[in-house]
């Protein structure tokens, strides 16, 4: 949480009760199950779905030989026992890109292949058009057998990169197609391609009916030079969100946030495809890359990815404002430096209220964004990779870790980072949150790789002056505000290691350990005297606490008064 001022004592007073009255308790995690893939060379995680039941689904893929590029479907039993894999097996490379459930709880997978023995059945278009085309496929949930199968794609390179289904049934593609001839439909909102012939891609979108064989809707989507979607939704009007990338300086805009050229783009086309309802430019000054775009129920998008920006778009009072990687700090091998990529986290608005609010999410060296999910309270899940040691909120033990993070709905408090240890430079890739609550992830693991899932209980922490439901109770400090001395008291219902520490509003650690110490059940008090570390004493000023026992933690702010 940043908050930059020099204020009287009273402003600073009124600034504790806001704090206090908006705060959001932080929250532990506990892990379920936890399981793996090993086996298969070189296989890596890419999506994960979860129906209703609470069987997970996971999008892989991976090399049978060590040459051709294989998709992976696995499916895991609510318990996290393995229930089934799929391999899709061909002479040559697929790549599997998204994927989606219908209201029977079967999957529908896309990507894109350059195999002309792809496995095509009772398909819609059973040849290789091109030298890539997109495929589109169905597989039974009882266990994981092709239900239907086909090609779709122009004369050219075609790719498909997401999917989404509507509550018919019916199946929305987008990706990008460098084909002249690529299927589009009467009704198309650019009905031919905008770019020179060959050699660059627009994006397009896709509508099928529910049995993946009759394009319902198709239209190219793009300017001059290389355009391509990575992510499409449904708001609850039924109009299409699309995000991805783009190098067009023609891109078409309406009611942009940003006109100016720039990495990412995000669109809305009304339900029918015929009109552009929003588009914009998005992003910094560097190279920006797109990890994933969810919608809530409210039709707000969120997206998460990864930037070299130093002035990415950020707001004012979210948890991080600033780029924390290192400028020029990481090489490419026979490269030049470049910035140490941090993640961002952004929820905006299509509707013409712009940016809500936008943050950063790193450490000095690099960071990858990947996927996202919002829960019911609209807290914000994002996972990823870290191979920053200082990464927040205490820095990681491994060199390069999978992270799943939440911040609140306001994006000014990280909750919780929860990471494993992933052997290599290897992310997740893959985050579900369901009904209850409860946060599934993905990633790749070890050398050689496994593919990993897990699944976390999230519990959150009572509100201020409740019990709470599990072993741990902090109180807020008296008195408050304060001069020259606070006590901080807490309740163990459970014993746990402890660890008691203040920071400031910029998240530096104030005082390192007021309490470090494996404590029995029972109630504790811990004073604090306005001092750091060295003994020195503090300016005024509104800081935190943070208790951290066990799996648990919680934070609250005091104010210092001089």
């Amino acid at each position: 949480m940043f908050y930059h001022f020099q204020k009287s004592p009273l402003t600073v007073v009124r600034l504790f009760l806001v704090l206090l009255a908006v705060s959001t308790q932080a929250a532990a995690q506990t892990p379920v199950f936890e399981n793996s893939l090993p086996g298969y060379t070189i296989p890596h995680a890419r999506d994960l779905v979860v129906d209703q039941a609470g069987n997970s689904f996971l999008l892989g893929s991976a090399y049978d030989d060590g040459t051709h590029l294989d998709v992976l479907v696995a499916k895991f039993f609510p318990s996290g026992d393995h229930a089934w894999t799929r391999y899709i097996t061909t002479g040559d490379h697929c790549y599997a890109t998204g994927i989606a459930l219908d209201s029977a709880g079967d999957a529908w997978v896309t990507g894109w292949t350059d195999s002309p023995d792809f496995p095509v059945l009772d398909a819609m278009d059973s040849t290789l058009t091109g030298f890539r085309d997109v495929f589109l496929m169905k597989l039974d949930a009882l266990d994981g057998a092709i239900i239907y199968s086909t090609y779709l794609g122009g004369d050219y390179s075609d790719a498909a990169q997401d999917i989404f289904l509507n509550e018919a049934d019916e199946i929305y593609l987008t990706g990008s197609t460098g084909s002249t001839d690529f299927p589009v439909t009467s009704d198309a909102w650019q009905s031919t391609p905008s770019f020179p012939e060959y050699f660059y891609k627009d994006a397009f979108i896709t509508k099928l009916n529910a049995a993946g064989d009759t394009i319902l809707y198709s239209t190219y989507f793009g300017g001059l030079h290389d355009d391509r979607a990575l992510e499409i939704s449904l708001d609850s009007e039924n109009n299409i969100l699309i995000a991805g990338t783009t190098e067009a300086e023609d891109f078409p805009l309406v009611n942009p946030i940003q006109s100016m050229a720039d990495d990412l783009f995000i669109a809305k086309l009304s339900p029918d495809g015929g009109s552009l309802l929003f588009s914009t430019y998005f992003g910094g000054e560097d190279l920006d890359q797109l990890g994933q775009m969810v919608l809530d129920d409210a039709g707000l998008v969120y997206l998460v990815g990864t930037t070299r920006s130093v002035a990415f778009p950020t707001t004012s009072g979210v948890f991080q404002e600033n780029f924390a990687g290192e400028i020029n700090g990481c090489e490419v091998p026979f490269g030049a430096d470049y910035n140490c990529e941090d993640i961002f986290v952004t929820k905006l608005s299509t509707e013409g209220d712009g940016i809500l609010w936008s943050t950063y999410l790193g450490g000095n060296r690099v960071e990858v964004g990947r996927a996202i999910a919002v829960d019911h309270t609209g807290g914000v899940y994002v996972s990823g990779y870290t191979g920053s040691a200082d990464f927040p909120p205490y820095g990681m033990d491994f060199g390069a870790e999978i992270i799943v993070c939440r911040l609140n709905a306001t994006g000014s408090v990280l909750d919780f980072t929860y990471s494993i240890d992933s052997g290599s430079a290897n992310r997740g890739n893959g985050i579900f949150v369901d009904e209850n609550d409860d946060v599934y992830f993905s990633g790749t693991v070890g050398v050689p790789a496994s593919i990993y899932i897990s699944k976390l209980s999230v519990v959150h922490q009572s509100a201020v002056g409740e019990k709470p439901q599990q072993a741990l109770l902090l109180h807020s400090n008296y008195p408050n505000p304060f001069n020259p001395r606070t006590n901080i008291s807490f309740e163990l219902a459970e014993p746990l290691n402890v660890r008691l520490q203040v920071y400031d509003l910029e998240g530096k650690m104030v005082r390192r350990w007021l309490a470090d110490d494996y404590l029995a059940p029972g109630s504790y008090e811990f004073p604090w005297f306005g001092r750091d570390d060295s003994g020195r004493k503090v300016a005024s000023g509104v800081y935190l606490y943070r208790l951290d026992a066990g799996p648990f933690s919680e934070t609250k702010p005091m104010v210092l008064i001089k």
